[in-house]
C-alpha cells in the first residue's frame, strides 16, 4: 500500500468481505492514515485489530505525537498490554520535549529509560540530542553539562548531530567557552555545515563578527540560505546595519546569476 487510495480500497474490501486484515497490513494502514492527516481512522483501525505487535504500538503513538495529542499517545504508552521498545520510548519522549508544559515529564521518562537499560531499552543518539534540544529550550545548562557527560561516556558525542546540537545548547546558555570546546574537541572530525552554521550564530551572539566570517569564507559549503541569513542576522544584531545590507545584496546577485545561467 503505497498511497492513501490503495490502502483506503484494501480497507473497505476487507470490510465488505468480513476478513480480518493482517498486522502487517494493519500496521501499514494506521501509518498511511496517519500520514495523511486521518488520525481517527488511524485509530480505528487500531481499535480494530485482534493482534497487536510492538509496530502496531509504535504506529498509533507516532501519530498522536505527531498531531501534538501527547496526552493521548501517553495514555496509550501507559496500557498495561502496550508493547514497548526503544523507538516508542523515544517517540513518546520526543513529544513530551516539544509541548510546552510536559518537559519534566520527558526528563521522568529519561530516568525511565536509564533504569530500563537492564530490559534492552538502551538510550541512542535520537534520545540524548532530543534531550540535548529540550535543554536548549529550558536554557537549562546544568542538565545539559549532565547529558554532555552521559553522551561522552557512551560514545554518543561522536555523530554529526550530536556535535552540532550541543554547540547549539550550550550557545542558548550562554556557555560560549564550552561551545568553542566541542567545536574544536576531540570530536572535530564530526563537524558538518550544521554545526558551522551553529558556530557562526554563536560567534554572532557573542559580537565576534570577524571570526563568523571567517568561518564563513574558509567553507565553501556554506553558501546556502540558511549561512547567509545566519550572517546577516548577526551583523544586524550587532549594529552592523549597512553591512547586513551589503551581504544580502550580494546573496542576491549570486541567486541572480544562478537563476539567469538555468535559462541560458
Amino acid at each position: 500500500m503505497k498511497c492513501l487510495k490503495d490502502g483506503f480500497l484494501h480497507h473497505i474490501r476487507s470490510i465488505k468481505t468480513g476478513s480480518t486484515l493482517t498486522a502487517i497490513s494493519s500496521n501499514q494502514l494506521v501509518n498511511l492514515y496517519s500520514n495523511n492527516g486521518l488520525l481517527r481512522e488511524a485509530r480505528n483501525v487500531f481499535d480494530e485489530m485482534p493482534e497487536r505487535n510492538v509496530f502496531s504500538w509504535n504506529a498509533v503513538i507516532a501519530a498522536y505525537v505527531k498531531f501534538n495529542n501527547v496526552k493521548e499517545a501517553r495514555e496509550l504508552f501507559k496500557r498495561e498490554n502496550c508493547e514497548r521498545d526503544l523507538i516508542t520510548y523515544n517517540t513518546l519522549l520526543s513529544g513530551f520535549a516539544k509541548t510546552d508544559g510536559c518537559e519534566s515529564e520527558a526528563i521522568e521518562m529519561f530516568g525511565e529509560m536509564h533504569r530500563k537499560e537492564k530490559d534492552g531499552i538502551w538510550i541512542d543518539d535520537f534520545t540524548v540530542t532530543t534531550m540535548l534540544k529540550l535543554s536548549s529550550k529550558l536554557t537549562d545548562v546544568f542538565y545539559g553539562e549532565q547529558l554532555h557527560g552521559v553522551m561522552v561516556k557512551t560514545g554518543n558525542d561522536a555523530t554529526k548531530f550530536a556535535v552540532s546540537s550541543l554547540i547549539h545548547m550550550y550557545s542558548k546558555c550562554g556557555k560560549f567557552k564550552e561551545v568553542c570546546n566541542v567545536f574544536n574537541g576531540p570530536r572535530v572530525e564530526f563537524v558538518d555545515s550544521v554545526a558551522r552554521n551553529a558556530m557562526i550564530a554563536a560567534y554572532c551572539r557573542e559580537g565576534e563578527i570577524d571570526k563568523a566570517l571567517s568561518i564563513f569564507w574558509r567553507n565553501p559549503e556554506l553558501n546556502d540560505t540558511i549561512s547567509w541569513n545566519t550572517l546577516i542576522s548577526g551583523f544586524a544584531q550587532n549594529g552592523y546595519e549597512e553591512e547586513a545590507l551589503k551581504i544580502a545584496v550580494s546573496r542576491l546577485v549570486v541567486l541572480s546569476s544562478r537563476h539567469l545561467d538555468k535559462l541560458n
